[in-house]
């Protein structure tokens, strides 16, 4: 999902969150801290949404929720890893 505005209006826009994982690791109007930040806010979404699920809080069961947040804690190591 390319766009064309400057990582600091990204960053004042939540529109990263409508962003898949890979989307967001891979965008080119993001810089590496900005990917961190927002894949850290999308597992801790995740762990949230499971909890609320197990705890019945939420009627729907997100059966994706566990393996989109093993891909988002992947790409996390991946980009802490190539500041190594």
């Amino acid at each position: 999902m390319p766009s064309d505005r400057r990582p600091d209006e990204t960053r004042a826009n939540p529109a990263p969150q409508l962003r898949s994982p890979d989307d967001i690791a891979n965008a080119e109007d993001l810089s590496r801290d900005q990917k961190i930040e927002f894949l850290r806010q999308r597992e801790q979404d995740l762990r949230q949404l499971m909890t609320a699920s197990g705890e019945r809080m939420i009627p729907v069961q997100p059966t994706q929720a566990p393996e989109m947040l093993r891909t988002v804690r992947a790409l996390l190591r991946r980009l802490e890893q190539a500041d190594s």
